[in-house]
């Protein structure tokens, strides 16, 4: 082969190669495009199923959003079983070929306040320590990281109803009350006597002298009727002995100290969060009423 055949052949040979890398460069810039085109419709379907959590979110409590287009376009708005105040928001969208679908847990009850509340059941308690019957331990439980407001702040409101002794006024304990119990601790055992009403109910045991038999708890309660939130603080436990009206309806929270704290039976205390939501909504400022997202997570 004379020189002038084999520079013909390597010009030949050079502009099919390049020719190739051409080809190939086309094909992946047309599936980079795909690829993009592709992310594009699968975060536009994100953006647009978390719009339809958003859209259900503001029509709470008072309307609950329901929309079906098809199998892959719908907004479900359900009461969570067992609760008033807590709702799924479930919301999927699809844009071409792509779908997303958003499920969201929804309270408007208070985000920090709703946070305490889902242990449900019976007490939530401050200290890890030995308790009869079903608890749930929170270590950094303080009134004002769970409602918002210093405990000082409602003693000092003008609406709080201050006691120092155990006897229940008539009616029972409702709106708010604070007890600021004796060294001696408190008794709502008594028939007559025993712990009701509706309402916000804290106790002081900040005075509390731990003694022996009842005395060695700062509260000995037996329940008839009571609907709403009692916090109890200071030093000392909490005896619910039993019931003798129908559980406490509502939550328990005991943030004492030093001391064991008991339940007479399984049945003492029964979480409602209708009977919270009600407490709540008696203290002073805006800590509930407007639905919050308590949880967001993609379902793939």
């Amino acid at each position: 082969m004379n020189d002038r055949g084999f520079v013909l052949l390597m010009t030949m040979v050079s502009v099919l190669a390049f020719t190739l890398l051409g080809l190939g460069a086309m094909q992946l810039a047309g599936n980079q495009k795909i690829m993009a085109e592709e992310q594009g419709f699968s975060t536009q379907a994100l953006w647009l199923a978390d719009g339809g959590v958003q859209r259900a979110l503001v029509q709470l409590p008072s309307t609950s959003l329901n929309e079906d287009v098809d199998a892959n376009n719908y907004i479900h708005t359900d009461i969570i079983s067992g609760f008033s105040h807590l709702w799924n928001i479930d919301s999927k969208r699809r844009v071409n070929n792509k779908s997303r679908r958003i499920n969201a847990v929804v309270s408007d009850i208070g985000y920090d306040i709703f946070k305490a509340f889902t242990y449900k059941g019976t007490i939530v308690k401050k200290y890890d320590e030995q308790i009869t019957g079903g608890y749930a331990h929170v270590p950094d439980l303080t009134f004002e990281s769970i409602f918002g407001i210093p405990l000082s702040t409602l003693y000092n409101s003008s609406t709080t109803t201050k006691l120092t002794n155990d006897v229940v006024p008539p009616g029972g304990f409702t709106g708010v009350t604070y007890v600021t119990a004796p060294s001696t601790g408190l008794n709502y055992t008594n028939t007559g006597n025993e712990l009701s009403g509706d309402g916000l109910l804290i106790i002081d045991c900040s005075s509390f002298i731990p003694g022996s038999g009842e005395n060695a708890v700062c509260v000995n309660i037996n329940t008839n009727s009571f609907s709403g939130v009692v916090w109890i603080a200071g030093n000392g436990g909490v005896d619910f002995t039993g019931s003798t009206g129908g559980a406490l309806q509502g939550a328990v929270f005991v943030a004492t100290s030093g001391a064991n704290s008991f339940l007479g039976n399984n049945d003492t205390v029964t979480y409602n969060d209708e009977a919270i939501y009600n407490a709540v909504g008696l203290l002073p400022g805006e800590h509930s009423g407007v639905p919050v997202i308590f949880s967001w997570n993609e379902v793939l």
